[in-house]
């Protein structure tokens, strides 16, 4: 990925993490810490507002870290950009890793939204041997937890964003990166480890738009995995 973008990026993550550690509340809205009496009163009178207080002004705060594994399951539309095949492309991949880091709100019992961003990573082979394919994306996602009687609470979600798909290549001096849209759908289960944390394990299907890497060669992907999550989620 060029310069810009990964300056972009890391920017990103610096300005959300700074984020989960002090927000204004006159541009965010009042903050209601998770440990005070008034909680239950707040998301029951939330759950009675247009799209269950989705903008309302009270909430609790979200912070969730993932790591694990990725699983490609997508192939390029590689061709010479005069026309034709490129002689020796073919498409393999190994499973990879990915890294997620989200903050939100928790607006009622059941639903919450987070800004997410994420690291995918795979070795590949698309033109040539030792390539890295690599999707960076900033997500907004939107979780409905399912309310049972046990410490298990199982949620289901969907997210909207922007990604940066990279294709690392040895010894290439050209950028092999773009961006698209994106999107994903989420299935979870949080395990209650205390008041504040829940250990979490999750499966997505994250899906971007066709993206052209190389105008020289008319290198396009429309990047497509699945993913197994492991994580922790804070709520304070």
């Amino acid at each position: 990925m060029n310069t810009l973008l990964r300056i972009s990026f890391y920017f990103l993550v610096l300005l959300f993490v700074g984020d989960s550690i002090c927000l204004a509340q006159s541009h965010y809205g009042s903050y209601q810490p998770a440990i005070e009496g008034s909680i239950d009163q707040m998301y029951q009178a939330n759950s009675q507002k247009p799209l269950g207080g989705l903008f309302a002004p009270e909430f609790t705060r979200t912070l969730t870290l993932m790591g694990g594994a990725n699983f490609l399951d997508t192939g390029p539309n590689v061709s010479l950009e005069s026309g034709g095949d490129l002689p020796g492309s073919g498409f393999g991949a190994s499973s990879g890793s990915a890294l997620s880091f989200a903050f939100g709100r928790r607006h009622n019992y059941r639903l919450r939204s987070e800004i997410e961003l994420a690291l995918r990573e795979n070795d590949v082979s698309v033109i040539g041997p030792d390539e890295t394919l690599r999707a960076y994306s900033v997500m907004k996602n939107f979780l409905f937890d399912l309310q049972t009687s046990s410490r298990f609470t199982p949620y289901v979600g969907a997210g909207l964003g922007w990604s940066s798909i990279e294709l690392d290549r040895p010894g290439d001096a050209f950028d092999n990166d773009a961006g698209t849209f994106s999107y994903q759908a989420i299935g979870g289960v949080a395990t209650k480890l205390s008041r504040a944390a829940d250990l979490v394990v999750e499966y997505r299907f994250f899906e971007s738009t066709e993206a052209n890497l190389n105008d020289d060669i008319n290198l396009g992907i429309a990047y497509r995995a699945h993913n197994i999550f492991l994580g922790l989620k804070f709520e304070y």
